[in-house]
């Protein structure tokens, strides 16, 4: 009851009230138990609520939705929460990691072909191989113009 209810307690049970385990949670609590996730935590719920949704998403968001507002109630049930926080940071974590990479994949390839790596690859390429690559690409240079 105390979960629907945070005042029960206090008015009602006034020996659970009086264990510490059963007081409302501290916001230096969160920043100790749960580190540097709870920076991910807001990045997780967008990735899990808005990009790319499915059932399991939401089952997840359902979930650190609801542990969050209990562990507000209780700093017992901060450990219902730290599962959900683990999985939503992992996910905001795994996101925002492909993007990294994509990003610098794009940066690190743009431009290859006028590179010098590129030029000294066509020269190590068979003397029929290069010929052919060479001739295909003026091809596609001239159609370009013409376009």
């Amino acid at each position: 009851m105390t979960l629907i209810d945070p005042t029960y307690a206090k008015k009602y049970v006034p020996i659970i009230a009086s264990v510490s385990e059963h007081q409302p949670t501290s916001w230096s609590s969160y920043f100790f138990d749960l580190g540097y996730l709870i920076v991910f935590m807001p990045i997780g719920f967008y990735y899990v609520l808005v990009h790319k949704m499915t059932l399991g998403k939401l089952f997840i968001a359902m979930y650190g939705v609801l542990a969050t507002y209990f562990s507000c109630v209780m700093i017992r049930l901060m450990l219902v929460l730290a599962p959900c926080v683990c999985i939503i940071a992992a996910i905001a974590v795994s996101e925002l990691m492909v993007k990294a990479a994509k990003s610098i994949r794009v940066y690190l390839t743009q431009g290859f072909e006028d590179s010098p790596a590129a030029v000294s690859a066509e020269d190590t390429k068979p003397s029929g191989a290069s010929s052919q690559t060479s001739a295909s690409s003026k091809g596609k240079k001239g159609s370009k113009s013409k376009a």
